[in-house]
């Protein structure tokens, strides 16, 4: 497989790197990205939307997967075409507080993990409203990001963050 010349060959102190290609479908459009793995599971990503720029999550690498999936299965529900109510915002909070996460390391969970992969089922005229399968959330999540997509003031943008404001309000309340 070619790699892009911007495709850095190690990262930092010539560290192993795995890289994979990945491609997708959004919008009918075809996508081909590579995401490059640092051995110790925190990920640096790249595509070619934004070639030269990472991301590295500041949560812990030593939160297990089994961990991970749970805030990922809670954080996903923002993202289904269904009607959020406080039900839904009182089971992400706990989510949060059973995990032991911060609420600023399960909110930037949710803008450079699980918001560039399913932000899209709410531009869906037919979105996904029955949730997302663990194997699918293990497999796709997490995903190459442009951490300027986040800051933006789409509608989208702008409902995941009032909702991100209902679910620390749960949180504050479940742990005061």
């Amino acid at each position: 497989m070619q790699l892009p010349s911007w495709f850095p060959k190690t990262l930092g102190g010539g560290s192993v790197v795995f890289r994979q290609k990945l491609t997708r479908r959004l919008n009918g459009t075809k996508t081909v990205g590579f995401v490059s793995l640092r051995y110790t599971i925190l990920a640096n990503h790249f595509s070619p939307l934004n070639a030269g720029v990472r991301h590295q999550s500041k949560v812990s690498a030593s939160l297990m997967k089994e961990e991970r999936l749970k805030i990922w299965r809670a954080l996903s529900d923002l993202f289904l075409d269904t009607e959020i109510d406080e039900l839904t915002f009182n089971y992400i909070a706990r989510s949060i507080s059973e995990s032991e996460l911060s609420l600023s390391e399960a909110e930037e969970i949710l803008w450079y993990e699980v918001y560039p992969v399913l932000e899209s089922n709410l531009r869906s005229v037919a979105g996904v409203w029955e949730g997302w399968s663990d194997e699918w959330l293990l497999q796709n999540l997490p995903a190459p990001v442009r951490p300027s997509a986040i800051h933006g003031g789409s509608s989208i943008v702008k409902e995941i963050k009032q909702c991100w404001q209902q679910v620390a309000k749960a949180y504050e309340g479940q742990n005061a």
